[in-house]
């Protein structure tokens, strides 16, 4: 972020029908943007994980969202404060998601 990256990813778990592999940072720099950090994760649920969305300096990449969206999902914001950032994310899942926790430098849990 902010330059080029040197992030790397790995990809875990199944896949299915509708899995399409996306990096927020191509959506953004095709804008002409390119944000230093995450300053917030929305996770979008129900009985499980339907979909997040990861806010960079304040702005979305937008929402990625599964199949299974249905009327009555609601979402929670994790909002990152100033110089904190994400060091761990871990969940549990079978075929769906159905849990998942990020922690950050400062000891701060959601």
């Amino acid at each position: 972020m902010g330059g080029s990256s040197s992030y790397t990813y790995h990809e875990a778990g199944k896949h299915h029908g509708d899995t399409v592999a996306y990096k927020d940072e191509d959506v953004l720099s095709s804008h002409g943007y390119n944000p230093d950090r995450i300053t917030a994760i929305r996770v979008w649920w129900s009985e499980y994980m339907v979909g997040f969305e990861a806010f960079y300096d304040n702005v979305s990449a937008g929402a990625r969202m599964g199949t299974e969206y249905v009327h009555g999902t609601v979402y929670s914001d994790f909002v990152l404060g100033a110089g904190e950032h994400i060091t761990e994310v871990s969940g549990r899942a079978g075929d769906l998601i159905d849990t998942i926790t990020f922690k950050t430098n400062t000891g701060r849990t959601q």
